[in-house]
């Protein structure tokens, strides 16, 4: 049996019941899908990195697969694993968000005073939490997604809430102190890289990055905005990708 690790997004992680999941699984994958928002520290990436030589045993890794912020994680592991396959969803190199005012506060909550406030808006009354969210994770899709994007929005207010704010801080940091560009250009593994052409979280333009820096990759345009990348499209480019 082939292995797969699977490295999550914010906030929430990755749920067994998941397309992804059950992709992989029919395609002959074990999968090994750490809480990098628990308590074993795995946002750390030697702690990340030991944690998945401890799981692997004597086996290979065949494949990475990185979700958003997920993605950042990828290339420290690659470059060890120079024979695992990559794929990088709705990812980048770096965070280089089109919504501006957002990585204003990516880095305002690493600050006391940021993390002060962070604890008063996780608290305050949903309608207000989602009138929060929608100013910095705008709608940018079709009027066919936006009960999708609602329901998302509601995970992911249940997913933040359930973090510690002092572990979004950590989140943060990693977030916007990580250039992945010059390790990304000694990678020679076989990589696949799926951006949403209307993703405003990590836009296309972080999708052609990588592939500018990822010598063997091929970068796959879908038709979707950041929460729904992982569409039927984007499920079937990784089914090919994998054959």
């Amino acid at each position: 049996m082939k292995t797969a690790l699977v490295l999550h997004g914010w906030p929430q992680s990755f749920a067994t019941e998941h397309p992804l999941n059950k992709l992989l699984t029919n395609l002959g994958y074990e999968i090994l899908n750490p809480d990098l928002f628990g308590s074993d520290n795995l946002l750390n990436q030697k702690i990340l990195n030991d944690w998945v030589t401890k799981k692997l045993g004597n086996r290979k890794l065949d494949l990475i697969v990185g979700i958003s912020m997920g993605g950042f994680l990828i290339p420290e592991l690659a470059k060890e694993l120079p024979f695992s396959k990559l794929i990088f969803i709705a990812s980048g190199a770096r965070f280089a968000p089109e919504v501006k005012r957002l990585k204003s506060v990516v880095g305002f909550v690493q600050t006391k005073p940021g993390m002060s406030i962070a604890r008063l808006l996780i608290n305050i009354p949903t309608v207000l939490f989602e009138f929060v969210y929608k100013i910095f994770d705008p709608f940018s899709g079709d009027e066919s997604q936006h009960q999708n994007y609602i329901d998302d929005m509601r995970l992911n207010l249940v997913a933040i809430k359930n973090i510690p704010v002092k572990k979004h801080a950590e989140i943060a940091k990693i977030v916007t102190q990580t250039d992945n560009r010059e390790l990304l250009k000694n990678l020679n593994n076989s990589s696949l890289i799926l951006s949403g052409k209307k993703d405003l979280l990590m836009p296309v333009v972080q999708g052609r990055e990588l592939q500018n820096c990822l010598k063997n990759s091929k970068l796959v345009i879908i038709d979707s905005i950041h929460f729904n990348v992982l569409n039927d499209t984007a499920l079937g480019e990784i089914g090919k990708f994998l054959k």
